[in-house]
């Protein structure tokens, strides 16, 4: 029997490649809509899951003693990327759960 929840997070994980590049992609975003320009941008861990696409929660290291997550949605077809949502958090605050 098949445990799967179709729409349901994955834990969170370890950064790889394809989620180091969607931060790459949509730094300029994340730039405007936060009005800061961040100088370090450096994905720590990252969640995802299924849906006509694909979600992403990404936890990323701003410097200056702040991170930020950031909700990113991957459409399929054509592939593309939107910013969902921002929040930046001091550094002290923020708890990774695995």
């Amino acid at each position: 029997m098949c445990s799967y929840k179709g729409g349901s997070w994955s834990s969170w994980q370890d950064v790889d490649e394809e989620v180091k590049n969607i931060c790459s992609k949509v730094k300029p975003c994340v730039e405007e809509k936060t009005r800061e320009s961040f100088t370090i941008f450096e994905p720590l861990t990252f969640r995802s899951q299924v849906v006509k696409g694909m979600n992403y929660d990404i936890v990323l290291y701003t410097g200056k003693q702040t991170c930020l997550q950031m909700r990113v949605w991957q459409d399929v077809a054509p592939v593309k990327l939107n910013v969902m949502s921002i929040a930046v958090f001091p550094l002290l605050t923020v708890s990774i759960k695995t």
